[in-house]
């Protein structure tokens, strides 16, 4: 019987979806008898990455931990700069109630010296920022500085990013005994070995009436279909979104 398996463009899944979809490849053709089906070898070589991709896995997470990380510290350098020159935009403001708070707001930030926190290392910005939130937290004058200038939810959001900021650098740490990866290099090894699969199976079908191969090709079908279609979603997107980046594809319903 010919047989054809639909195939997604595995050059357009992220690293954090190709390892899913190769799984879930490797499951589904696990519930059939490949020696029986004439596909033990093939299967053998595509199921021999399964450990080599849960690593792959493990380190594109510490990655995403990175990149996250770096974005949360530039946006607290620019909340800890920003809220510095708003309180510096009222030195020159002539009201007493004004001035009372920009001279209690200006001793706590020099004292803090604001103006370097933003170019300390990582560590050093987020100590300094834990000590300063300390500050503000006992300094019932400050509170009422901030509030009176605006610049109490910009506040609050500084302090919510630089422990956000801490949590993920300090997983992103732990996780430091994982290996650099050829990533690119596994997922051409991969896409080849999941491409000389169906192949296999393609050829089996049409060769081996005997056997038979539809519910084993459904399945991968539906999976493989699954994506294709999440896949030409994203790129539609892109397309009429330029700025868009996409979302992750979830992964697929367990019936797929």
């Amino acid at each position: 019987m010919k047989l054809k398996i639909s195939r997604p463009r595995y050059s357009h899944l992220w690293n954090s979806e190709f390892p899913v979809v190769i799984e879930r490849t490797v499951a589904i053709a696990d519930k059939y008898d490949m020696t029986g089906m004439l596909l033990g070898k093939s299967f053998g070589e595509l199921s021999a990455f399964d450990p080599r991709l849960k690593e792959m896995s493990v380190y594109v997470r510490r990655n995403e931990k990175l990149a996250a990380a770096c974005e949360l510290d530039v946006k607290r350098d620019t909340l800890i700069t920003g809220i510095r020159k708003v309180v510096r935009a009222f030195e020159d403001v002539d009201m007493p109630v004004i001035r009372q708070h920009y001279e209690v707001l200006d001793a706590l930030l020099e004292k803090h010296q604001s103006q370097t926190i933003a170019k300390a290392n990582l560590t050093s910005e987020t100590d300094r920022l834990n000590k300063l939130e300390k500050d503000i937290a006992s300094n019932p004058l400050a509170q009422e500085a901030f509030a009176a200038f605006g610049l109490a939810p910009v506040v609050r959001c500084l302090f919510e990013t630089n422990r956000e900021y801490d949590v993920l650098f300090r997983e992103y740490i732990a996780d430091k005994s994982v290996e650099e990866y050829d990533v690119a290099g596994l997922r051409r090894e991969c896409t080849k070995a999941v491409g000389q699969f169906f192949d296999a199976i393609q050829y089996c079908a049409f060769e081996h009436e005997n056997i038979d191969y539809t519910a084993l090709v459904k399945e991968l079908n539906q999976l493989n279909g699954y994506y294709r279609t999440q896949l030409k979603a994203r790129d539609t997107r892109r397309k009429n979104n330029k700025k868009d980046k996409g979302e992750q594809i979830p992964p697929p319903p367990s019936e797929v």
